[in-house]
């Protein structure tokens, strides 16, 4: 295998989950704020007159090259589509909405908040600059429950999940320091919505973000998103930046779609990693070609079916459930009240959320019973109107 194939780099995944800088590179400028980040790695790594790959290059960003200690020059080009809330001009975050978001899709918004704020005791807390690691330690647990249940739903694995332990070993630390954040929704003292973020200068970026999947119905990460953005008007944060993956989600709330940069770093004094680095650029440009005709995921799905492994389910999230309008004798039937946030009843919480979401009534309000003598049944009440629910899980 070509050695620069071992040489390739996410700049993305690198500046901000490490705040680190290649050795190749003397600064890093953000043209949105004016501010330069300087690079204090004066080595440059081995091998030298090497080919380099860098990935992921938001266009926000201007990367020099340390001239005077690395002989070096690059070919670039763009294809892989990034999306960025672009705040500056904006006074309000009503502002924005507005002009991004047509009144439909504002009304709905407002409704989304509305309905969670209705069924649940919710708060919102943002920790940047301060966070006990006891709830440090907490959060971190939950936000790796959530991502495995959300992706073993999707049956697939979460990109992060193999960098988890250094995630969690330095994210404490950069909290501290206001490098990065969590920004949690509660229900009560649950966490049911968590993101990561990192921060550069006037720069926020959503990094890893996840939620309970048994709030589904009630679009937690639209509401997220809203809240950040709050967060980020308010700390005169100008961009919001939500990466590269395009996603439904991503083209409604931003209204910045760019293109990340690749460099192909060679020696410039060497002709023939002047040579193979053209070539590179080549390679890298057919590949977008063939990106952009759709022909990369004809490919994805044959090599996914090669190497498909089944990804062991947490737990089955959601039992075969059924839902029915509470029987006359089975009110009539002896019943104890239970507590669905004990984990013997996990497998019934979505179902009560649901119905919640159906019916705008606060979990307060809600009691869940199971008559003594069955053990598959199970009555959701609140006033005088109700459901039943039937586990048909043998």
């Amino acid at each position: 295998m070509l050695s620069f194939l071992r040489l390739k780099h996410n700049f993305t995944l690198d500046f901000f989950s490490k705040g680190s800088i290649y050795p190749i590179y003397n600064e890093v400028y953000n043209k949105t704020s004016g501010q330069c980040f300087s690079n204090k790695v004066s080595v440059f790594p081995n091998p030298k007159n090497k080919i380099y790959v860098v990935n992921n290059i938001p266009p926000y960003f201007d990367l020099k090259i340390n001239t005077e200690k690395v002989p070096y020059d690059y070919y670039k080009t763009n294809y892989l589509k990034g999306f960025l809330v672009n705040l500056d001009g904006y006074d309000s975050i009503a502002e924005y909405l507005k002009n991004q978001l047509g009144s439909k899709s504002r009304s709905k918004m407002r409704a989304y908040l509305k309905r969670l704020e209705t069924c649940f005791s919710i708060r919102y807390r943002m920790f940047h600059g301060t966070i006990t690691k006891k709830e440090y330690d907490f959060l971190f647990n939950q936000f790796l429950i959530m991502i495995k249940r959300r992706f073993s739903q999707r049956k697939e694995t979460h990109e992060a999940l193999k960098d988890w332990e250094y995630i969690r070993e330095t994210t404490y630390s950069r909290i501290i320091k206001k490098e990065a954040s969590l920004f949690v929704i509660y229900d009560g003292d649950k966490p049911i919505d968590i993101c990561l973020n990192y921060h550069h200068q006037n720069i926020f970026n959503n990094s890893i973000r996840s939620y309970d999947i048994d709030y589904n119905k009630f679009r937690l990460g639209h509401i997220d998103i809203l809240k950040q953005l709050e967060w980020c008007m308010e700390n005169e944060y100008t961009v919001f930046d939500l990466s590269y993956g395009d996603l439904d989600y991503k083209r409604k709330w931003c209204n910045t779609v760019y293109e990340f940069t690749q460099h192909v770093l060679f020696p410039k004094d060497l002709v023939q990693k002047r040579v193979l680095a053209f070539l590179v650029i080549q390679l890298i440009n057919l590949k977008a070609f063939l990106k952009n005709k759709k022909v990369d995921i004809l490919f994805q799905k044959i090599r996914a079916i090669l190497k498909r492994k089944p990804v062991k389910a947490i737990e089955s999230y959601e039992p075969s459930l059924e839902i029915i309008q509470i029987p006359e004798g089975l009110l009539l039937e002896e019943r104890v009240k239970i507590d669905i946030n004990k984990e013997e009843y996990a497998f019934l919480r979505k179902k009560v959320y649901d119905f919640q979401y159906i019916e705008r009534v606060h979990s307060e309000n809600i009691s869940v019973h199971r008559p003594i003598d069955r053990n598959d049944t199970f009555i959701v009440l609140y006033d005088n109107d109700g459901i039943a629910i039937i586990n048909q899980k043998k």
